[in-house]
């Protein structure tokens, strides 16, 4: 938000860059948008579509309907679709339910999208505060200066780029790296089922008290059952995704139209 506010000073120029989005797309259904499964940037798309909904949000409080209107209408969702074809962005399972209210306004959001609506809806009420044309001006920055860099694949082994994409981040952790695996052998279609059904009750096993994953305990089970197995040999604790030959980002998708 500070980034945000800071390149729209008179002496600040260029765009602010937003970092990577990675698709793959879904299959071409006729009359339909064609889907496409965002398989690396998720919490930057669904950051920045939370962020426009703070800025809706906040131009019907002060009286900018016609604002208000344009973003809904234009960057949340198709006015003239029905059902989830009706969404720009639908995230994964877990935060399906949470994202719907927070874009329809039907329902209460919770967890981390609701904390961070609340934080962009206070930090845009202050800065707009007395001065209602800086909301069109915020929302104009989000468009125009915001910058992603976008690669479609359309290729069977789409894993192999993501390596090369991200050898110079930072490197996840053993638990990523091994989700990673699994997920990249489930469709993108039928991974939120795979995660509502079997996934996410196995990390519920090894979640902390607060209800995050520990990752350190997750991670050193699946090295004790790789090294049960007879042709595995030695795993090194601090890796044992290598011997499940793993990429470098999770697959759990969000899904863009």
């Amino acid at each position: 938000m500070e980034s945000l506010i800071e390149i729209q000073a008179p002496d600040k120029s260029g765009n602010h860059f937003m970092g990577f989005l990675v698709f793959v797309p879904g299959l071409p259904q006729p009359g339909q948008h064609t889907q496409f499964h965002l398989i690396d940037g998720q919490q930057r798309l669904a950051t920045s579509s939370i962020l426009l909904a703070a800025i809706r949000n906040i131009a019907r409080q002060v009286g900018q309907q016609e604002l208000a209107d344009e973003i809904h209408e234009d960057y949340l969702i198709h006015p003239r679709k029905k059902g989830e074809q009706r969404y720009r962005l639908l995230p994964k399972e877990r935060d399906y339910d949470s994202y719907l209210a927070l874009v329809t306004e039907h329902g209460k959001p919770t967890g981390l999208m609701a904390g961070a609506l609340s934080y962009f809806e206070g930090k845009l009420g202050s800065h707009s505060d007395g001065a209602p044309d800086r909301l069109r001006q915020v929302f104009d920055t989000v468009c125009q200066r915001f910058e992603f860099m976008c690669a479609t694949l359309e290729t069977e082994n789409a894993y192999n780029i993501f390596k090369s994409l991200n050898s110079t981040g930072v490197p996840l952790g053993p638990a990523d790296l091994i989700r990673n695996f699994v997920f990249m052998h489930v469709s993108p279609e039928d991974q939120d089922e795979f995660d509502r059904e079997l996934w996410a009750p196995l990390e519920n096993r090894f979640a902390r008290p607060d209800g995050t994953l520990d990752e350190e305990r997750f991670s050193r089970f699946f090295r004790d059952y790789l090294m049960s197995k007879p042709d595995t040999g030695y795993v090194p604790p601090s890796r044992p995704s290598l011997s499940l030959s793993l990429s470098t980002r999770p697959l759990d998708s969000h899904r863009v139209s």
